[in-house]
């Protein structure tokens, strides 16, 4: 195999050759348009159908190189970065000693002591990076996609000619996500595409397309902001590809072309409005700074002129009058929080409290990071105060870059960036021709806008943005080719049994990855609707709604059906059950708490284990197996990923089903309070529990953190307290009125 350093001429192709390019071209544009509607692929099935949709553009082209008579590979010089990805991730999920895993992660001894060689619990020792090599894996890949794309991409534009056709795709993309923005805004029914109900989400609370998250949807109008102003220019030139028409310095000459620019102007007026109907601030300043940037950046190349800013004024004029027509009492107030804020928490909305959090948790996985996909499991442990908003993301892309994949991957990214805004940069100094700069300008403010706004958002891991991003991107490196080196690619030709034999490994490899994403999928519409419920009834966890309990524990028995592997599934299921034996045990012939059978059977002296069993199974009647079934979950749960603290908090609690062991149960709750040291489950059982060791002052230390945080939590310290009588709550916790109600009804 030898470098090629010649012309890539065009030879006459066959018939097989031209299906598998135009399936590559079909599978493309599907992922500009097609598969950003499954909610931009934040949904499980959204992002199974990317991985499929990216694996499938991959084998249609490796698999038309099988059939082109002199195939070339193009070098991008970015190999080395998707391999370096591709490695570091890999590395979270394998097995490694445990010297290796305290070097990368020093944090993980003293958060795992159950979990170590010299622990001798039930556990075996933790030895992965990641600490939930499930979604690891899954992120694994979400990233291998995003390499095989941009690999696909690098191969399909050779010319300036491919790179206009693309831009006019994405230009079309964003133009189709920007009327459904508005139109499902201003006529919809609440439900995302007329049809899908989120959880947790209206789609008329603001524009938001078929994104759940409005800061998502203008992103991707934003990464799309510089192809509608390409768009435009592109309309207003002749055929012969000299500016003289209105937008530059000349006159509109023929009759399409008096229309299609109208057109255009019309739909950049609709992605403008659409994206000040989502109301994002973080989206609203992406989109201006990448249209600014762009119109800068034509300015310097003299490819607009009076009649571009004409066309400004009345894009403008146009956008104004929409906004004055709908009203802009919310934006007013969205954007008020820029001028208001006294503060970086005022500004940025609650965000300040996640980075602070993030960056606690950084220096216990500094080498290598907690795994990809696994902030949403390590935040917990860091953060402070009331808890009952989930961080699925860290609000920034960065940090959570530098959580999840340690020193190494932010370097990595960092690389990275600088790689892109060198071609970029390159590219733009060298520009050949004006198409070649109107190009440029077309991607290079989309690239930034990406950066910008992952300052305070977690753009990178929606997989319909960073999909236009890597599109972007690609872009970027063949403009950057076609300035330096326009008539000699970097190419490397490779014999057809090479092509055949890398066809087959790429078939297994896609396959390999849709399997891992169709566990998530399948599972997702049962979490969905467990979801739903819960939010109808009451926290999932701490609910108290028995009517809904066999619902709730349905769904999530068929979650865990579709998706074994699914971690939270397995903690909620263990939760539900052992609310479940909480509701029907009050309502049965003997009454007892769950605190005071556990209590009878630790100090009880029977002959023997089994006269203890037949004694709890005549106390507890089929209710056992709630109890059985909750500790086998927990048991799941946290091995799946051991930092999820209340799972061992159930353990604890139901550990005198299997044996009668005080130093295990101890080292269970030490062990939950070392994963969730502010969980109020953990804290209440811990406070219990230092209660009865006689340990008063660390025991009601507990309940008075998790007093604090006033609700429902209120009434968690209160049933646990509840023999001691008025005077000591007056004594030990600050009441207002709510709280007073609630101390009121536990006594009444």
């Amino acid at each position: 195999m030898q470098p090629v350093e010649t012309v890539n001429s065009p030879a006459k192709k066959n018939t097989i050759q031209k299906i598998f390019e135009s399936l590559v071209d079909y599978g493309l544009i599907s992922l500009l348009i097609l598969a950003p509607l499954f909610m931009g692929g934040r949904h499980p099935l959204g992002e199974l159908i990317y991985v499929s949709l990216i694996g499938l553009v991959a084998v249609c082209w490796i698999a038309g190189q099988c059939v082109t008579r002199q195939a070339t590979y193009t070098v991008s010089g970015a190999e080395w970065l998707i391999a370096g990805g591709l490695i570091l991730i890999g590395l979270q999920i394998v097995p490694v000693s445990a010297a290796f895993l305290d070097a990368v992660s020093p944090g993980i001894a003293s958060m795992l002591p159950m979990w170590q060689d010299s622990a001798g619990s039930e556990f075996a020792p933790w030895n992965t990076v990641s600490v939930a090599p499930h979604e690891t894996m899954s992120g694994l890949t979400i990233f291998a996609a995003y390499g095989l794309l941009f690999t696909v991409l690098i191969q399909r534009l050779k010319s300036i000619d491919d790179i206009e056709w693309l831009l006019r795709w994405i230009c079309f993309a964003a133009i189709v996500m920007a009327a459904i923005g508005v139109v499902q805004f201003l006529a919809g029914n609440g439900l995302f595409l007329w049809i899908y109900e989120h959880p947790f989400r209206s789609s008329s609370s603001s524009a938001m397309g078929s994104f759940s998250n409005r800061n998502h949807f203008a992103h991707i109008l934003a990464l799309g902001a510089g192809s509608l102003i390409w768009i435009l220019w592109h309309c207003s030139r002749d055929q012969t590809g000299k500016n003289t028409s209105g937008w530059g310095r000349g006159s509109l000459e023929s009759t399409t072309q008096q229309f299609a620019f109208p057109l255009a102007c019309l739909s950049a007026a609709v992605a403008a409005i659409a994206v000040m109907l989502s109301l994002s601030r973080g989206g609203l300043i992406a989109f201006a700074v990448a249209t600014l940037c762009c119109t800068i950046m034509y300015f310097r190349r003299s490819l607009i002129g009076r009649g571009a800013f004409a066309g400004i004024a009345g894009l403008a004029l146009m956008v104004s009058a929409g906004a004055f027509v709908y009203g802009t009492d919310g934006l007013e107030r969205r954007l008020s929080t820029f001028t208001e804020a006294e503060s970086l928490g005022d500004l940025s909305l609650g965000r300040e409290q996640i980075w602070e959090t993030v960056w606690r948790a950084v220096p216990d996985f500094i080498g290598l990071g907690s795994g990809v996909g696994t902030h949403r499991y390590v935040y917990p442990r860091y953060i402070t105060g009331n808890q009952l908003v989930e961080y699925s993301h860290a609000e920034n892309g960065y940090l959570q870059v530098l959580l999840e994949t340690g020193v190494a991957g932010l370097s990595l990214l960092t690389l990275g960036i600088l790689t892109c805004m060198w071609w970029c940069f390159r590219a733009w100094r060298r520009s050949p021709s004006q198409a070649h700069a109107a190009c440029v300008a077309a991607v290079t403010p989309g690239i930034l806008a990406s950066l910008l706004h992952s300052t305070g958002d977690f753009v990178w891991y929606i997989p319909a943005c960073m999909t236009l991003t890597v599109f972007l991107i690609a872009i970027a490196r063949q403009l950057n080719r076609l300035a330096v080196r326009p008539d000699q690619p970097r190419t490397v030709a490779l014999p057809r049994f090479v092509w055949c034999g890398s066809t087959v490994a790429l078939c297994a490899v896609v396959v390999l990855m849709v399997q891992i994403q169709i566990p998530g999928a399948n599972a997702s519409y049962n979490w969905d609707q467990f979801q739903k419920i819960s939010l109808s009834s009451g926290n999932a966890v701490i609910g108290n709604e028995p009517e809904t309990f066999d619902e709730r524990i349905e769904c999530l028995q068929k979650v865990i059906a579709a998706d074994p592997c699914c971690a939270k599934a397995h903690l909620n299921l263990a939760s539900l059950l052992r609310l479940k034996f909480d509701a029907e045990q009050s309502q049965s012939d003997i009454p007892m708490p769950l605190a005071q059978i556990r209590d009878a059977a630790r100090s009880s002296p029977f002959p023997s284990r089994a006269d203890l069993d037949n004694w709890l199974s005549r106390i507890l009647a089929d209710r056992k197996t709630f109890l059985d079934q909750s500790l086998d979950e927990a048991r799941v749960a946290v091995s799946l990923c051991p930092l999820q603290g209340e799972a061992y908090i159930f353990m604890a609690e139901l550990n005198f089903l299997r044996e009668s062991n005080r130093d295990h149960e101890l080292a269970l709750i030490d062990q939950a309070l070392r994963t969730r040291p502010e969980a109020p489950p953990v804290l209440v059982s811990a406070g219990r529990e230092a209660l009865l060791a006689g340990d008063n002052e660390t025991g009601l230390a507990h309940f008075r953190k998790v007093f604090t945080l006033g609700g429902t939590y209120q009434r968690l310290v209160i049933q646990a307290l509840g023999r001691q009588d008025a005077d000591f709550f007056f004594e030990q916790f600050s009441f207002d009125t709510p709280s007073l109600q609630t101390l009121r009804n536990h006594y009444a």
